[in-house]
C-alpha cells in the first residue's frame, strides 16, 4: 500500500516547519523487530487536540509510554527468519543481517501526523489504541530495500503510525462506537488544526 504525500511535499503548506522527533533506531537481529523511537515529553500533546484528548480521557485512554514507530514486527519479522534461516551458510546470514540494520541506520525517518486519528483493536487484552498514521518517506525506502535483499520474503507494507493513546478494553466507562471502531483504517476523529492551510 503506497504513502500517500499531500501535493509530493514532505511540509506542504506549511508556514512554520515542526520538527518531530526522532531519537533512536533499534534493531533487534533476534527477534528482527525494528522500530523507531519517537518519545518526547509533550508529544501526545502537540498531535492530538486539547478538546478531543480530553475527550478520550473521559472514556479512559492514557498517553502511551515509549512512543515510537513500528517498522518491523510479527509477520514480517517472521517472513525475515524463515528467509535467513533458508539461505545457504551462516555467513550469508549475517551479511544479510548486517545490510538490514546498516540501512536502517542510514536512513533519516523524519515524519510528521497526518492529520487524523485512527482507532483499532489491540493484540492483548481487547486493549483499545488511538493512532496517528505518519508520512515517512524513509519508511517505504526501507521495505524496498529489504524487498530486494531478500526478495523470496513474502513482506507486507503496513502504513507506518504511531500509537498515541491505550485503553484496557474491559475498563469503564464504556467506549462508544464512534471511538472503539475494531479497523485500522477507520477514521473517527480528526486533527484539522494540523491539516496544510488551502
Amino acid at each position: 500500500m503506497p504513502i500517500e504525500h499531500a501535493n509530493g511535499n514532505f511540509y506542504p503548506g506549511e508556514k512554520v516547519e515542526i520538527k518531530w522527533p526522532v531519537q533512536e533506531v533499534r534493531f533487534d537481529p533476534r527477534s528482527y523487530f525494528l522500530v523507531v523511537d519517537v518519545d518526547e515529553p509533550g508529544l501526545v500533546d502537540k498531535v492530538i487536540e486539547p478538546s478531543t484528548l480530553a475527550e478520550l480521557g473521559k472514556y479512559g485512554f492514557r498517553p502511551k509510554k515509549g512512543l515510537h514507530m513500528t517498522v518491523l514486527s510479527y509477520h514480517n519479522a517472521e517472513e525475515m527468519s524463515k528467509t535467513l534461516q533458508a539461505q545457504p551458510s551462516p555467513e550469508q546470514t549475517q551479511e544479510t543481517l548486517r545490510a538490514v540494520e546498516s540501512m536502517a541506520h542510514e536512513l533519516d525517518w523524519a515524519w510528521r501526523p497526518t492529520g487524523h486519528l485512527h482507532s483499532f483493536q489491540g493484540r492483548k487484552e481487547r486493549e483499545l489504541k488511538i493512532i496517528t498514521h505518519v508520512d515517512c518517506p524513509d519508511f517505504a525506502v526501507f521495505h524496498e530495500g529489504i524487498r530486494e535483499l531478500m526478495p523470496s520474503a513474502d513482506f507486507k507494507f503496513y502504513p507506518p503510525h504511531i500509537t498515541l493513546l491505550k485503553k484496557r478494553g474491559e475498563m469503564e466507562p464504556h467506549t462508544p462506537a464512534s471511538i472503539g471502531g475494531l479497523a485500522m483504517h477507520r477514521p473517527h476523529l480528526s486533527l484539522t488544526h494540523l491539516a496544510p492551510e488551502p
